[in-house]
């Protein structure tokens, strides 16, 4: 009875898991065309080329990208793009332009968090040892001496 409780206890997170896993592809999978790419979106476009010339003045425009890059689920790249901009750009920049750069790419990075956690998710529950804290793997008092 025990080795179905702890059988149990391992096969349902990992099936949900990888339930989760596999209904964010299909979800993923329906924004893309039959080529495999995403679908284009001009204003997207057409604010990275704006953002690629010069910081803009107006921090409303990088707020907007930022928006962008997040209404097409592309937070791993607007982190690439916003990065590379704020290094390009850095020595013309003033510390609280920095700083919008910096809160655009936060703002990115935390969205883009969960699926980190699912991905890690994954590998901890593909390896149960790793994560499997036995009795040995605790120490009294008693045992120390």
């Amino acid at each position: 009875m025990n080795h179905r409780i702890s059988a149990l206890l391992i096969i349902v997170p990992l099936a949900a898991v990888v339930l989760a896993a596999t209904v964010r592809q299909e979800i993923v999978a329906a924004g893309k065309g039959r080529t495999g790419r995403t679908y284009s979106r001009p204003q997207l476009e057409y604010l990275k080329a704006v953002n690629r010339t010069m910081p803009p003045k107006d921090p409303q425009l990088l707020f907007v990208l930022m928006a962008e890059f997040s209404s097409a689920n592309q937070q791993e790249e607007g982190v690439g793009f916003l990065t590379e901009r704020l290094r390009e750009f850095e020595p013309r920049l003033s510390d609280t332009q920095k700083a919008l750069y910096l809160s655009a790419i936060s703002v990115l990075r935390a969205q883009h968090a969960n699926d980190v956690l699912l991905l890690l998710a994954l590998r901890m529950f593909a390896t149960p040892s790793a994560c499997w804290i036995g009795p040995s793997s605790f120490r009294t008092e008693t045992s120390l001496s």
